[in-house]
């Protein structure tokens, strides 16, 4: 039996969301850690590197990856994530000078940090691979349990809870099987409710534009939850 079969049951779907979500934790947590790490040595880089490195090659570079990240965005200009997205990709390449910098300045030490964010930053491209890889949630009533569900959802970056809410929407048009659009209408509420905790002036402004499948311009870039 596949593993797309075995997901078609409670223990399926269940392992499913334990591993999403165990992976978006580790992913959380090498996402900070590689972010306090990178600041950190970009402040003992722009303190030790002559000002016109920084001030000249860290906004060149800033701007080059940017630019790059909006061009093979095609919601870009458009969509408010793509527009977010394009400008942390700038501000992250801006820091990999002074970064550089900063590590330089501690020897052996500096090339262990290195290799130790280098690692961090492909466990935090590989969540990102496999968050956009992964199937749409399977929608179905009799076996969702709302608290597993809600502490599921909690750790997903927001992009993936937008993605969740357009794959349910086949599920609640007119002539949906009764079960399966049961299901929908209970994974949106829950979905509603948690992006309703993290961005809830977005989320108003997306209820009453009028257009529920296209929620990425009103709301908060692409976000883990807060605590």
């Amino acid at each position: 039996m596949n593993e797309s079969s075995v997901s078609q049951g409670p223990d399926g779907r269940s392992a499913r969301r334990a591993r999403q979500r165990s992976r978006a934790l580790a992913v959380r947590a090498c996402r900070r850690t590689l972010l306090g790490g990178a600041v950190g040595f970009a402040c003992i880089g722009a303190l030790t590197t002559p000002p016109q490195v920084v001030l000249v090659f860290a906004p060149t570079f800033g701007f080059f990856a940017g630019s790059v990240v909006a061009l093979i965005n095609p919601a870009f200009p458009k969509d408010r994530s793509a527009r977010r997205a394009a400008v942390f990709s700038g501000t992250g390449a801006a820091l990999v000078v002074p970064c550089l910098a900063g590590i330089g300045q501690f020897g052996t030490t500096g090339t262990v940090a290195a290799v130790v964010l280098m690692v961090l930053g492909c466990v935090v491209v590989g969540g990102w691979i496999a968050e956009q890889s992964d199937p749409p949630y399977p929608v179905a009533a009799p076996d969702l349990d709302l608290e597993e569900l809600r502490q599921f959802l909690e750790v997903l970056p927001t992009s993936m809870l937008l993605r969740e809410w357009r794959s349910t929407g086949a599920h609640v048009q007119p002539g949906a099987n009764p079960e399966g659009r049961a299901g929908a209408v209970l994974v949106r509420t829950v979905l509603l409710e948690e992006l309703s905790r993290r961005d809830p002036a977005g989320v108003a402004r997306w209820l009453s534009g009028g257009d529920e499948d296209a929620p990425e311009q009103y709301l908060l870039g692409d976000s883990d939850a807060t605590t």
